[in-house]
């Protein structure tokens, strides 16, 4: 939704548009093998508050950007943060809850936090790039 404006403001060609979104899922998918583990070596919590941390930090900079180049290398660096909060916190809730019905209903729960933020997020993304000029 926010793609034309953010093309019209940063003056982006159109070939390097589909990088902003392509960025922030390859390098997250990328390295959560990588952040899974440093998850069982440095513990679940530390490696989940610096993956909120680092995508708070890096969202604000984002907002900061000057050209297209540098916001597609920010988006690409906010990757890290899901990155490293996904496995650490699966692995949370595997540790936190007992086999069982408990434990699948706090996975069933943490699955359907993505299609369902997905959609709320399509949702107000397109109205605030709708009346946020």
């Amino acid at each position: 939704m926010a793609i034309p404006s953010i093309a019209r403001e940063l003056q982006m060609p159109s070939d390097k548009l589909p990088w902003v979104v392509s960025a922030f899922t390859l390098s997250s998918g990328c390295l959560l093998l990588l952040f899974g583990r440093l998850a069982d070596l440095y513990g679940r919590k530390l490696v989940w508050l610096f993956g909120a941390i680092w995508i708070v930090a890096i969202s604000i900079g984002c907002s900061f950007v000057q050209t297209g180049t540098q916001l597609i290398i920010l988006r690409a660096m906010q990757g890290i943060g899901p990155a490293a909060m996904v496995p650490a916190a699966v692995g949370i809730l595997a540790h936190s809850f007992p086999p069982g019905r408990s434990r699948s209903t706090a996975f069933a729960t943490f699955s359907a936090g993505a299609p369902l933020g997905g959609a709320m997020g399509l949702v107000f993304g397109g109205v605030m790039a709708q009346y946020a000029t």
